[in-house]
């Protein structure tokens, strides 16, 4: 595949000492030949005033939020160790820090303010904290400023196969303009799904009629037997992945392979991940508002709660 802009700059990865996050922090140092900005988030809650003495009392008390700054630094300090081990020189690519506040707002405003194009975060734990991390997570994907990549605990073993969900927004090309840039970190392929809607009044095999002009093409048809509603969600589909073939190529952007289906989104792209290997899949939201964003997002934040590979999202370049 050609090398299609080298890699991300400035990568952002948010910490929370389980084991998704330290496989986040693992693959925050594959995006990128350059330096990590590693945060961790103290998340005191809202009706607890930073200053409230802690549970010494008396003279010796110290502020809750320096007694939980302590024990983070000392649960940071351990899980920088974990990764040296894991990834030798690991610790000199990295640069740390702790922050006050609620974990997605804290988030957003260090992404935005030091220019991060690029947030890793862990996600996928047991009951109650999968539900906590993937409330923080939908909130970045749906404010953040640039992609963001979920990590669950089974990790980011390699870039050799990378899966883009399309719907041939200008989200989901920009989804296939990052796929192609991470998959250049390791002569990686780049792969396409498209899913199109499930007939929901007409069946599949009902005949709808042959048009007398090609409405893809812009050319006259040659007006024969009627197609069903398949055959023509299929030809559409085909023609629309064509075309973005075609773009790729003139971006220097190889797709190795298309593969088009129909039903639900979010079970369709889950199914392929399942039925065949890949080390990720990438797609895109429309934007922060409205309904194309809802049912977007709905189809993300499912996949990222059932996939066990990492998932890249992207905003449409109007929203960066």
């Amino acid at each position: 595949m050609t090398d299609h802009s080298s890699n991300f700059r400035r990568v952002l990865c948010a910490i929370d000492f389980s084991e998704a996050s330290q496989r986040a922090l693992e693959a925050s140092l594959r995006m990128t030949d350059g330096r990590v900005l590693v945060v961790h988030v103290l998340d005191i809650p809202h009706y607890v005033s930073p200053r409230m003495l802690g549970p010494l009392g008396g003279e010796g008390a110290r502020p809750l939020s320096d007694i939980a700054r302590q024990d983070a630094d000392q649960r940071l300090a351990k899980s920088l160790q974990e990764l040296e081990a894991a990834v030798p020189g690991a610790r000199e690519r990295l640069d740390t820090q702790i922050l006050l506040g609620s974990p997605a707002d804290a988030i957003l405003r260090f992404s935005a303010s030091h220019k991060a194009d690029l947030i890793v975060i862990g996600t996928g734990q047991a009951t109650v904290r999968k539900l906590l991390l993937g409330r923080v997570a939908n909130r970045v994907i749906r404010g953040g400023p640039c992609p963001v990549l979920t990590v669950p605990p089974t990790g980011l073993s390699a870039l050799r196969r990378l899966l883009v969900a399309t719907d041939f927004s200008e989200a989901a090309t920009r989804a296939l303009r990052v796929a192609a840039q991470l998959a250049s970190r390791e002569n990686g392929a780049v792969e396409v799904l498209h899913v199109g809607p499930s007939p929901l009044v007409v069946p599949p095999e009902v005949a709808v009629g042959a048009p007398s002009a090609d409405p893809l093409l812009g050319s006259p048809g040659t007006v024969g037997a009627p197609m069903t509603w398949l055959e023509i969600s299929q030809r559409v589909a085909q023609e629309e992945m064509a075309q973005l073939q075609r773009q790729a190529e003139e971006e220097g952007i190889t797709i190795d392979k298309c593969h088009v289906d129909f039903g639900n989104p979010a079970a369709k792209i889950l199914e392929l991940l399942e039925r065949e290997r890949f080390d990720l899949v990438a797609m895109g939201t429309q934007g922060r508002r409205g309904l194309a964003h809802l049912m977007l997002g709905s189809v993300a934040e499912s996949v990222i709660h059932h996939a066990q590979v990492p998932v890249l999202v992207t905003h449409r370049p109007a929203d960066d």
